[in-house]
């Protein structure tokens, strides 16, 4: 009961509620991907560099609809977090993405990205296997899900 009022006073002098990915109502599909499955969709889809993983990564992975996905990111505060070129910038954010949709579900088939924008710029960015079974990427900045094409050139695919 304390801890309730505590909670209420601290809510009506303006804190805000810690966030906590695990309370996003909906959870992720229970679909599910072998590892080897999921490596060779990663290697026949454009512009995807081959996964780079630790030797004790897991013998399948959980996958997520982009609905889902997006509707954790409409949740998710990174993409409010400010940019500070060479101290907060395209791989800090795609690292905390990663953080919290592992809080979220650490089964997820999702990862990290490096390599280069249509643009020719160097970026960060993460990715996630679909129950389609396809790559989807997200830009963690802007909340944005699309699909790879060639113009996106990965150098190297973390999970």
């Amino acid at each position: 009961m304390i801890a309730n009022l505590l909670h209420e006073l601290s809510l009506s002098l303006g804190y805000d509620e810690p966030y906590d990915p695990r309370r996003i109502a909906q959870q992720p599909d229970t679909d599910r991907i072998g590892w080897k499955e999921l490596k060779e969709i990663v290697s026949n889809t454009p512009g995807m560099a081959e996964i780079y993983s630790y030797a004790n990564s897991d013998d399948s992975y959980k996958l997520v609809s982009p609905v889902t996905m997006g509707l954790f990111l409409e949740q998710n505060p990174v993409n409010k977090r400010d940019y500070i070129p060479t101290e907060h910038d395209c791989d800090d954010f795609s690292y905390i993405l990663m953080g919290d949709v592992t809080r979220w579900d650490s089964d997820l088939a999702f990862g990290i990205i490096w390599g280069m924008t249509p643009s020719g710029g160097g970026h960060a960015w993460n990715w996630f296997a679909g129950t389609d079974k396809d790559i989807w990427f997200v830009e963690p900045q802007r909340d944005q899900i699309f699909k790879p094409t060639t113009l996106w050139r990965t150098s190297r695919t973390m999970i």
